[in-house]
């Protein structure tokens, strides 16, 4: 429910910001690209087959993510990973396993962003 929520809260923010000024079709893939993240964080993500399918290549869709977003495209996933993890394993008993790896790094990133 959260992610449908957010997804709603940033169709709106778009709808609203688009009577206010021209929102760019960039501006408009690529945060429509942050919201599959949202939506699809615990699948793997492939960033080049996104940037294809949105008509990029790899390195312009970096390039156009920094415009937008502070934390490039895989720290801005890792974040939301790491900030659902903390959310089930303070609220329930589940044990927790997505595509990502555990290790010394993850455990640090996961402090951090859960604080």
């Amino acid at each position: 429910i959260d992610l449908k929520a957010f997804q709603l809260v940033e169709l709106l923010f778009l709808q609203r910001s688009n009577t206010q000024a021209v929102i760019s079709d960039d501006e408009k893939k690529i945060r429509g690209i942050a919201s599959y993240l949202h939506l699809n964080f615990s699948e793997k993500i492939d960033f080049e087959e996104i940037a294809g399918k949105n008509g990029y290549s790899l390195r312009s869709f970096y390039r156009k993510w920094g415009q937008y977003y502070k934390d490039p495209p895989k720290n801005y996933l890792n974040k939301i990973r790491f900030s659902e993890v903390g959310r089930l394993l303070r609220s329930t008993d589940l044990t927790v396993s997505w595509g990502f790896k555990i290790g010394r790094s993850s455990t640090n990133r996961f402090r951090t962003t859960s604080r």
